[in-house]
């Protein structure tokens, strides 16, 4: 999907006296000739006159699943989301998923689900069957516990707690032994989300290159 500006000295691209919105779905199709896509799935180009937040929330009813990507997380930085992703994300109607930018695709064979809230496991259920992830399969990861099965997770609560530094170390040692696929989130009111996703140190959660699913609450 391409958005562009109603002024047209604000529009990205110039193809002269081609209609510009035709333009643009033929620079899309291109795209996914020359990386081989077409051949593997069905894709629908779609261009909209109009911010990209504005029309991607529009449209998001008649979607299971939106897919944007990320950028590198920084380890130094206090944002796991642009604003405009974020904005995104928080008003949604359907799972948004980011994909980082670098790294390959694997298949979500271990999943964690980082719960804030008691009902977020029924919250999920239905979003997870839809997708064809089996609920029983995904751990349940929270701030809250004091016993551990991963010594990566023991050391991200930690350093919430304490914000010690030599902790960051053990979390940065520790992810390559989880070999993890997906990271879930249940997104409850946008401004709590917000200040959940960008709260320092929490971020640190998000900084390994792990797609993120996010689910709205109802």
């Amino acid at each position: 999907m391409h958005c562009y500006s109603s002024d047209v000295y604000n529009r990205r691209f110039d193809f002269q006296e081609v209609d510009y919105e035709k333009g643009v779905k033929g620079k899309l199709v291109d795209f996914y000739k020359k990386h081989k896509v077409g051949a593997l799935t069905k894709i629908r180009v779609l261009a909209a006159k109009g911010t990209l937040v504005e029309k991607v929330i529009s449209i998001s009813p008649k979607f299971d699943l939106i897919v944007i990507s990320g950028h590198d997380f920084s380890r130094t930085s206090n944002k796991f989301l642009g604003s405009r992703s974020l904005m995104i994300v928080s008003g949604v109607h359907c799972p948004v998923v980011i994909v980082p930018v670098a790294g390959p695709f694997r298949e979500w064979n271990k999943v964690w689900h980082i719960k804030r809230k008691e009902n977020e496991s029924l919250i999920l259920k239905p979003f997870l069957e839809q997708l064809k992830l089996n609920p029983d399969s995904v751990q349940i990861k929270s701030m809250l516990q004091i016993s551990f099965t991963s010594k990566f997770w023991q050391s991200i609560v930690g350093f919430v707690k304490t914000k010690k530094e030599n902790i960051r170390q053990s979390i940065l040692n520790e992810i390559s032994s989880e070999e993890l696929d997906l990271l879930v989130l249940v997104s409850h009111r946008k401004s709590s989300f917000q200040r959940f996703v960008n709260d320092d140190p929490l971020h640190v959660v998000f900084q390994f290159g792990i797609p993120i699913l996010i689910c709205q609450a109802k």
